[in-house]
């Protein structure tokens, strides 16, 4: 558009014309591929640039006036310099106006494109691209790098196309109406008034295929339809195709489909190949009766489109490191304490993909560790840390074998350590989904700090110091701490083989007091725990007849 009104201006001194205003449309072509081609449908601030016929993207610059020539100077917009001269309140102060950010978005994404363009050209023979022309060449590479060959293809059979039961399965029910509904229709998918995505499908009592494997999926008529946001009635005929476990697990718009035709796999070309979104445009005068001298302007000029969206995207994921995570884990080290902070490692190793997790590990493994350091010493106390985080990461199918740049444990390491903390969670999270009370409890402190919300036993039941046989608990039975007891429906006792007798036997008599039964600990569900190699010495007593 810039070059344009230069061209307009040119025409105007050579011609001695008014300068006609000048307008920019989004068309869209009978033929033009409608995935690819963006007509303008939301007001934001995009990038729509022109290429080479290489695909390359121009230079660009910023004219700047210096103060002491008093000379115009073509700086390019690649020199550190331009943003701040561009966006001086991005740098002194933060501020992000809303249009002024989109605008500092797709000016960098440009950037960050030639640049990328810039690099694919000059480094084509360590690319090697051509060994990855196709889907199955690729599959072939990798299959040769292992030695190994391409095998049968397995198609994963849970899909679903029907809107789950809310009495069945509410959770999901919300998810796929949320996420997975079709509609209800509008310019983004009508093409001459009708859906160009086909919906609503058909009714089908069962999948089939037809005879190019294109699935139909089961889409029963079962006379139930719901209503969303907005008053639009939908029913199993608006569902997009889905995996209940995937949707379940990430909670988002997940679309899954059989594969099995060259069709299908056509298409996947297709959509993975479409390239960069484009936009067709049209330069025109808004000026009635004003003719422009300057055919080009009336012909269509294919460009680049970048949204903010996009943009965002993509500048988020090539400044990716592990700078941030390294910030959060510091951050959190002020304020959480070790299981904690094991939470949260396992959290950014499952979701955030770090770039290096072992250096991550060797920054923070003395605060990951500090609580098994106390009780088992530095090496001891970082090993059994280093394995309860495998443990976490294994209740959520995965462990340090997906992450190759972790020190791996032998078979061995994990067989013989011990694991009642894992056991004692995983227990304590089947109880809270039955929506049952568990109390978790340790006989010394720093055991206690190892379970979740981990109490002393000496506290919970109020025993006292020390302990003989015909003492009692000093818990009144019409106190709070009485009441916490009666309501507790489970009790975690680690350390149980090193805690002396009169502990169990007090905990009986106080739980059968107060909930005024003769049943061993009154009924309550016990889970004791421990190293039974750290019994406490037994004294055998020799009677004499």
């Amino acid at each position: 558009m810039g070059e344009e009104l230069e061209n307009q201006r040119r025409l105007e001194m050579e011609s001695g014309d008014l300068l006609p205003g000048l307008q920019l449309s989004f068309t869209l072509r009978s033929g033009m591929d409608r995935r690819r081609y963006n007509a303008q449908r939301t007001n934001e601030v995009a990038a729509v640039f022109r290429t080479t016929a290489d695909g390359e993207i121009p230079e660009s610059y910023v004219t700047i006036r210096n103060k002491n020539t008093k000379i115009l100077q073509k700086v390019s917009t690649m020199d550190p310099n331009v943003e701040p001269w561009i966006y001086p309140l991005f740098y002194p102060y933060g501020t992000q106006g809303r249009r002024l950010f989109q605008q500092w978005l797709v000016d960098n994404y440009v950037k960050m494109e030639k640049d990328r363009i810039d690099y694919c050209k000059t480094h084509q023979k360590e690319l090697r691209s051509e060994t990855y022309q196709g889907l199955r060449d690729y599959i072939q590479t990798m299959a040769n790098n292992l030695n190994g060959r391409i095998g049968k293809m397995i198609v994963d059979k849970y899909i679903s196309a029907e809107i789950p039961d809310p009495s069945d399965n509410r959770i999901l029910h919300d998810i796929v109406m949320k996420h997975m509904i079709h509609g209800p229709c509008g310019d983004w998918c009508l093409v001459d008034g009708k859906c160009s995505k086909h919906y609503p499908k058909s009714y089908f009592e069962e999948t089939k295929m037809d005879e190019d494997a294109y699935p139909y999926y089961c889409r029963r008529n079962n006379g139930k339809n719901f209503k969303r946001p907005g008053g639009y009635i939908v029913d199993n005929r608006y569902v997009v195709p889905y995996c209940p476990t995937l949707s379940i697990i990430f909670n988002c718009h997940i679309n899954v489909e059989v594969v099995s035709s060259i069709k299908s796999v056509k298409y996947l070309y297709k959509y993975i190949y479409k390239r960069h979104d484009v936009a067709a445009i049209t330069i025109e005068p808004i000026t009635e009766n004003v003719i422009i001298d300057h055919d080009e302007i009336h012909n269509y000029i294919e460009t680049r489109y970048v949204g903010p969206v996009e943009t965002c995207w993509r500048i988020l994921g090539l400044i990716e490191d592990d700078d941030k995570w390294n910030r959060a884990m510091n951050e959190a080290v002020g304020w959480m304490m070790p299981r904690q902070l094991r939470k949260l490692f396992v959290r950014i190793l499952l979701h955030c993909q770090p770039l290096h997790p072992e250096e991550l590990w060797d920054n923070f493994k003395t605060a990951l560790s500090e609580d098994y350091v106390r009780h088992f010493g530095m090496l001891q106390g970082q090993k059994k840390a280093y394995i309860q985080i495998n443990n976490m990461l294994c209740t959520e199918g995965k462990s340090f074998a997906d992450f190759p740049q972790m020190e791996q444990l032998l078979e061995t390491e994990l067989l013989n350590e011990e694991n009642d903390y894992v056991i004692f969670e995983q227990a304590m999270e089947i109880a809270k989904i039955r929506k049952k009370h568990v109390c978790a409890m340790a006989f010394t402190g720093i055991a206690a700090t190892l379970l979740p919300a981990g109490k002393t036993v000496h506290k919970t039941f109020g025993l006292p110091v020390p302990l003989f046989a015909d003492l009692t608990s000093a818990i009144k039975i019409q106190s709070k701490e009485a009441q916490y007891l009666k309501n507790t429906d489970i009790f975690i006792w680690d350390e149980a083989p090193m805690s002396p007798r009169y502990a169990l036997e007090i905990m009986d008599r106080t739980l059968r007091d107060i909930m005024n039964n003769n049943l061993p600990f009154g009924g309550k569900i016990v889970l004791l725990g421990g190293d039974f190699r750290q019994l406490l010495p037994i004294k055998i007593w020799e009677m004499a007849y």
